[in-house]
């Protein structure tokens, strides 16, 4: 009877975190640090991580409790190689490895295999729980099993969602390429794609830049006619895609946990207002950055399935503006010819 009140316990227990977890629908990186601390919580862990890696990379924390704690740091226990209790993890679903010091158990080192179905990225939980616990290692492996299903079924809801997004993006896509293929000339073109995307995606403004002479020179700019080139905000806008063409990455203010991108531009562009969302996505020709197409959001901030969408626009969209912009430099070049004569 004794087991089965503390299998009753258990599965009541589950902390109020998890609770909210089961229909939590936001962005990993809000899922992640909630999930852990809810695994501390339920574990009575005293520290732990989140942790991923594809196949053949190393593993990288996304979550860390305490936050800045070295989690990675002395994983290999001696006698013990992390990557082979890793294995053990993925077949058991949760493994526990005793942490000695001399002859006297110390701690509890606990992988828990997170790494969605048919998925390349291997994802864990790594919790250390001290020599006292609270609760039975018994007890602590059934919780930690019933968690991750919670994990699973976001990773699911997840994949369900993308593709659904996808079809209705793709979709868009195709629809915005129609409308930039009836336009034959290359500020035209850039103009529309600009007002296009500032429709679609919410933003207060879009601005189209491009490398010339490496350097980067704003094209356009949603609902504005005409750039004054020694106008402030054109500079500054400027800074801002250099910033993204320089480091050849997407941008993206407010900065997402565990970036390491530079944002000193962006962030003095937003000017601290808390309110603004900055979306820099450089646009590639033959894997070579050719321009940056920024968008500035009040209010929402882009996520995960909107990024995705500026990716595959941008792909697609710049061998058409660039064909558009030389002919138009050719023609220009051939009237002036004409004109000389």
């Amino acid at each position: 009877m004794a087991n089965g009140s503390n299998s009753s316990d258990t599965i009541s227990g589950i902390p109020e975190t998890f609770t909210r977890l089961r229909s939590f629908e936001g962005e990993p990186g809000e899922f992640w640090p909630k999930f852990l601390c809810g695994l501390i919580d339920l574990a009575k862990a005293g520290s732990g991580g989140i942790l991923i890696r594809n196949r053949s990379e190393d593993w990288k924390p996304i979550a860390v409790q305490p936050k800045g704690v070295k989690i990675l740091d002395d994983v290999n226990l001696e006698g013990h190689d992390f990557n082979e209790d890793v294995k053990l993890g993925v077949r058991n679903g949760v493994t526990v490895r005793f942490i000695e010091e001399g002859k006297r158990e110390t701690a509890h080192r606990v992988l828990v295999d997170l790494t969605p179905e048919g998925s390349n990225t291997q994802a864990l939980a790594l919790l250390f729980l001290p020599e006292q616990e609270a609760i039975s290692l018994t007890d602590v492996m059934i919780r930690l099993d019933l968690a991750r299903e919670i994990a699973a079924s976001y990773s699911l809801q997840r994949r369900l969602s993308r593709a659904e997004f996808s079809v209705g993006s793709f979709a868009s896509i195709l629809d915005l390429l129609q409308v930039l293929d009836v336009r034959q000339r290359y500020l035209e073109a850039a103009m529309t794609l600009c007002n296009e995307v500032a429709a679609r995606f919410r933003c207060d403004r879009v601005s189209l830049g491009v490398l010339v002479n490496n350097q980067v020179r704003l094209q356009a700019i949603s609902h504005t006619e005409k750039i004054e080139k020694k106008m402030e905000a054109v500079l500054s806008l400027e800074e801002v895609m250099e910033e993204a063409l320089d480091q050849d990455e997407e941008v993206v203010i407010p900065v997402q946990p565990g970036s390491d991108t530079v944002v000193r531009c962006h962030d003095k562009f937003a000017g601290g207002d808390a309110d603004i969302n900055i979306a820099s996505i450089p646009m590639r020709r033959l894997g070579e950055p050719e321009g940056v197409l920024t968008l500035e959001r009040s209010g929402d901030k882009f996520d995960e399935n909107e990024m995705q969408t500026l990716r595959a626009l941008c792909d697609q969209v710049v061998t058409r503006l660039e064909n558009l912009r030389k002919r138009d430099r050719w023609m220009g070049a051939r009237v002036w010819a004409a004109i000389r004569e």
